[in-house]
């Protein structure tokens, strides 16, 4: 249930004119807001509004991408690089070690056959 943000989902569906104990109302408007019927009817509109939002961020970010003095010049132009399929390439190397102890290493080898052969 979508409300104003300073209305409870409980008191919205009260203001719509829902009758009942508080605790009905407060019940109903938590069914409400899990009911995937509710969900999609809030979903529409806010899509509707988003892509109406779409032409002011594109000019936004091409404002950002046309100033290489802005702090975001960079994180903008890896963004529509990213989503236009040409994500930056990552490399990692790792170099690993191992250094073994021979003695440590005949010791643990001899108790694991002493181990086995008491068994």
């Amino acid at each position: 249930m979508q409300t104003h943000a300073h209305i409870g989902q409980a008191r919205a569906l009260r203001l719509a004119g829902h009758k009942g104990s508080d605790m009905a109302v407060t019940k109903a408007a938590y069914r409400l807001m899990r009911d995937p019927t509710v969900l999609e009817a809030f979903r529409e509109p806010a899509v509707a509004q988003v892509s109406g939002m779409v032409p002011r961020a594109v000019k936004a970010l091409d404002d950002i991408m046309n100033d290489p003095r802005s702090r975001h010049h960079y994180k903008a132009i890896n963004g529509v690089l990213s989503r236009a399929g040409l994500p930056q390439i990552k490399e990692h190397k790792t170099t690993v070690v191992h250094k073994v102890d021979r003695k440590e290493l005949v010791a643990s080898i001899a108790t694991m056959i002493e181990r086995w052969r008491l068994h």
